[in-house]
């Protein structure tokens, strides 16, 4: 729309009726001039009448359109850009400004972190507002944090906000903050409305883009807000940073070697790099890699044999440009043996203890305790690692149940069939992967079939060793014949081409796992192959996988730390590793009492407290390492992913004072108006001097004429 500097100068338009009314009062003047004839004359006379009148209109024309353009040239015209405003006058604005606050702006790209640019910025977009306009401030993280919420007249307030927002150790999204930024706007009503969103160009807080302004965030009246996007950051940002980390096996064992596989992460081109492995404060070893461009290589690390329980751990790469990715810090929990429990009678589980726990000393890692099915009842599940079931059905509802309960809680529950269960013994069950039909007797000639791993990717057998022949053919004598797997179940190990023998199925946390076969040598000769024992203790390191907390964190408002093993007795608390106190407190969910923490938000290890000081680490807490792939979004995509009218992007704060400027003001024109005028005034000057030479000479012949046909 049209908005005027200076609209006083409008009223000089009234002089472009100048001309029309030189134009009327214009007369020719007629000189009489007697001839012989006149028929000739009058016709040519006629024609030039026609040509003349023509020519002096477009004189006219050009007259009253020099003072047109001059006027509006002087009145100061500016074109809004998108949006309808006042055309004489300046509107009240309501500004929301939302900040970037994810740990990626904290990325130094010369001359200070990126952060400091964007609040900069910030700043100045505040201390421009004038007097009417209102401001709120939003941080974009990974839920919107009103700074303040709505718009206020108190531009200090908003300053002051500003001032204090701080940078977090997460993740952000854009997309959420645009649409809380659009709804505090919603009812400003016939003020003019906008949005600064200042970030890195990072591409992953816009992930959800298509969501950003949903109808409903739309303000009253049909106008959306002009946005402006400050992209501060580096147009071709580089990061290094370790990205994940898993230990093998899962649930080390005391004085045992093991191995650390580290990820990292490269945004940027290729380069050389090298990754510190440290334990217990202790550097123990050191890679060097080439890392590929925008990709992720995996180092493996030797871990020493370490003592039973917790130990800090951290991966390291070289300092660069963004410091809070740098170091990866882990909790390592080592684990004396790993508890398992087998149910069932001795001569139904002798193979099965003896492949776990191979002379009962618990040399093997695991310690494999057995019961008998009628005591399942009384036995603490939650403590072990797997819980296998050896000929142990059937078995009471209520202990159906508790061991249902085990395995969504994140256990591993695994079931041998045998002979004193019958096909109507498992309808009770609603977790496992298949239902059992009947026992089935294969004939003589089909009994000898070929093992074959059926998922060999499946994380059961993540990190599984198996000795030379160990898919061998099996020696089938009865076996299980079970309906269609269930929807979610999948085949892991089968024998032949229609025998299932090892199926799994997902349950809550946990897995429930189903033998075709029992765990002795009277159903088939599986107890003697060398799959045996390294697939059922790979199933114990399996639900120790499950079982454990993870080695690593992200940053949480609140976090349920009981998956941690606080040994301290008592009262607990933790110590974050600035030395704050943090409480932590006991809070019944679901019927089940969880221990709860707050403020979990300081990258690093935490260590347990009590009364008379720290019990050991409790849990490492590292920045949302999703946020160090610095992959940048193209203006265009920006764009096409916003899908709003006016949508303004600068790559500096010049260029966002210049973009924010012509957006209020408009495009001014009265530069290229003034240089219409000189067209339109040496058009005027051609054409008039034209029209004068063609009048000059018939001024001039005329008396000749008169002279010439006179009495």
């Amino acid at each position: 729309m049209w908005t005027f500097l200076q609209p006083g100068f409008l009223w000089a338009g009234a002089a472009a009726l100048a001309p029309l009314l030189l134009h009327l009062l214009r007369r020719r003047s007629r000189r009489t001039v007697r001839l012989s004839t006149l028929r000739f004359l009058k016709a040519a006379e006629r024609r030039s009448r026609r040509r003349l009148r023509l020519e002096h209109l477009l004189l006219w024309l050009l007259r009253t359109l020099l003072t047109l353009v001059l006027t509006l040239a002087f009145a100061g015209p500016v074109l809004r850009a998108a949006r309808w405003g006042r055309p004489l006058g300046r509107a009240p604005r309501d500004v929301a400004v939302v900040l970037d606050g994810s740990y990626s702006m904290s990325y130094d790209a010369g001359g200070g972190p990126v952060w400091e640019r964007a609040r900069a910025a910030a700043r100045r977009i505040v201390q421009g507002l004038g007097a009417g306009d209102r401001a709120c401030v939003y941080l974009a993280a990974e839920e919107p944090l009103a700074l303040l919420e709505r718009p206020t007249s108190d531009l200090a307030a908003a300053a002051r906000a500003i001032e204090a927002a701080r940078w977090q150790h997460t993740a952000s999204r854009l997309d959420r903050a645009l649409a809380a930024a659009e709804a505090a706007l919603r009812e400003s009503g016939n003020r003019e409305r906008e949005i600064y969103l200042l970030t890195d160009g990072q591409a992953l807080p816009w992930q959800g883009l298509a969501t950003a302004a949903e109808p409903g965030a739309a303000p009253r009246g049909g106008r959306a807000a002009a946005c402006f996007i400050l992209l501060a950051g580096a147009a071709a940002p580089e990061n290094t940073a370790p990205c994940e980390a898993e230990l093998v096996p899962a649930a080390p064992a005391a004085g045992r070697p093991g191995r650390l596989l580290a990820r990292v992460r490269r945004s940027g081109p290729a380069t050389e790099t090298a990754v510190t492995l440290s334990v217990d404060g202790r550097d123990i070893a050191r890679q060097s890699a080439r890392l590929a461009a925008d990709g992720r290589t995996t180092l493996e690390f030797a871990l020493p044999p370490l003592a039973a329980g917790p130990h800090t751990a951290s991966l390291r790469t070289p300092p660069d440009a963004l410091a809070a990715d740098d170091a990866l810090h882990l909790v390592l929990r080592v684990r004396e043996c790993l508890p398992v429990l087998c149910v069932g009678t001795e001569s139904d589980a002798f193979f099965l203890t003896a492949a776990l726990d191979p002379g009962g000393t618990g040399g093997s890692g695991v310690a494999a305790r057995r019961i008998d099915p009628p005591d399942a009842d009384r036995e603490e599940l939650r403590r072990y690692a797997a819980v296998f079931l050896v000929n142990a059905l059937p078995l009471p509802a209520a202990v159906v149940a508790r061991l249902e309960e085990y395995a969504r809680g994140g256990g591993v529950l695994a079931l041998f069939p045998g002979g004193r269960a019958a096909a109507g013994d498992y309808e009770a069950w609603s977790v496992l992967p298949v239902r059992p039909l009947e026992i089935a007797a294969p004939p003589a000639a089909e009994r000898v079939r070929t093992l074959r791993l059926a998922a060999p990717r499946d994380p059961l057998f993540q990190g599984l060793a198996l000795p030379p022949g160990a898919a061998p053919s099996l020696t089938v004598r009865r076996h299980l014949r079970t309906a269609r797997l269930a929807a979610d179940a999948t085949a892991l190990v089968t024998a032949g081409e229609d025998l299932p023998l090892l199926s799994a199925r997902p349950a809550g946390r946990g897995r429930v796992f189903l033998f075709a076969v029992s765990a002795d040598r009277e159903w088939s000769a599986l107890p003697l192959t060398a799959l045996f024992l390294p697939l059922v203790q790979q199933l114990a390191q399996y639900g120790a996988a499950l079982n454990r907390p993870p080695l690593w964190v992200e940053p949480a408002s609140r976090l349920d730390v009981s998956a941690f093993e606080p040994e301290t007795g008592g009262e607990a608390g933790l110590i974050a590793p600035g030395g704050r106190a943090l409480n932590v407190r006991p809070v019944r969910r679901e019927g089940v009492v969880r221990l709860e923490a707050e403020a979990l938000e300081e990258p690093g290890v935490y260590r347990w407290r009590r009364a008379d000081g720290e019990a050991g680490p409790a849990l490492a807490v590292n920045a949302a390492r999703a946020e160090s792939d610095l992959t940048t979004l193209s203006e265009a995509e920006l764009r096409r992913g916003l899908g709003r009218r006016e949508v303004w992007i600068a790559r500096d704060a010049a260029e966002l004072s210049r973009l924010v400027e012509l957006s209020r003001r408009g495009r001014p024109l009265a530069e290229p108006l003034l240089w219409c005028a000189l067209a339109l005034a040496a058009a005027e000057f051609v054409w008039a001097n034209r029209l004068a030479r063609r009048r000059a000479p018939a001024r001039g012949a005329a008396p000749a004429a008169g002279k010439g046909g006179g009495p």
